[in-house]
């Protein structure tokens, strides 16, 4: 297979296949770095684009290395996510997407075909599908790239909350689909991170490596898929539910 030329291979991307230990990693380290510099405008936007999808990372890294345990409350989470958590995404999502496209227009009843009733209100698989036809629906406008990709992640972080909910056999293998679906959606903002970081700092290039632990993508090796579960050391993710 040949190899992609260095400005369109994603360097996290690539280097985090195989082993979501050292994406949570990565991506952990990455939102600290890019925290502690948050009294910075530029900075700040990129922090706030970074960790939203990162967040959601993260949840669905925990709910998969808890699967196989007893579970409680696992309902009560997942009302958290469509009662809660839901209702003020899906007003983000309408306000971007009616910057381009005002109510009422054609295109946004198409979007929006029956307003906010399809994500409020109906079973919890109808809500979620409801998302995830949101999700498909957005990509077809190259205009609302950046919020198909929230709302994709927000469908991961939702069906993720409903399979461990579920806690069905089976549900193992979906759960980590998810996960390595929002692995590549970090990983495409994080490549867009760098690039704007790049652009920040092209005078004094050095600065760009104060937001990036590169040790973490080089130290652990890509040959197995499950090698996050194959050494001693844990991650501790009791903050992140």
């Amino acid at each position: 297979m040949s190899r992609e030329l260095y400005p369109i291979a994603n360097t996290f991307e690539i280097n985090t296949q195989g082993s979501h230990r050292k994406a949570f990693r990565v991506f952990t380290d990455t939102t600290a770095k890019l925290e502690a510099e948050i009294a910075d405008p530029d900075i700040a936007v990129m922090y706030n684009e970074f960790q939203a999808v990162s967040k959601v990372y993260q949840t669905i890294y925990s709910q998969s290395k808890q699967t196989g345990f007893t579970y409680h409350g696992k309902t009560a989470n997942l009302e958290q996510v469509l009662t809660a958590e839901l209702p003020i995404e899906l007003r983000k999502w309408e306000a971007k997407i009616r910057y381009h496209f005002y109510e009422d227009s054609p295109t946004e009843q198409e979007i929006f075909y029956n307003k906010r009733s399809p994500f409020l209100s109906g079973t919890y698989e109808d809500r979620i599908t409801a998302i995830s036809a949101l999700s498909e629906k957005t990509k077809e406008f190259d205009v609302l790239a950046d919020v198909q990709l929230q709302i994709e992640s927000f469908y991961n972080l939702a069906q993720s909350a409903r399979l461990v909910q579920q806690q069905n056999e089976g549900m193992v293998g979906k759960l980590s689909d998810l996960l390595e679906n929002q692995r590549v959606l970090v990983c495409d903002v994080l490549y867009g991170v760098l690039g704007l970081l790049m652009h920040k700092y092209r005078h004094n290039r050095h600065q760009i490596l104060r937001y990036f632990d590169w040790s973490l993508l080089r130290s652990y090796s890509n040959s197995s898929a499950n090698d996050e579960d194959n050494t001693d050391e844990e991650i501790d993710t009791t903050d992140m539910a």
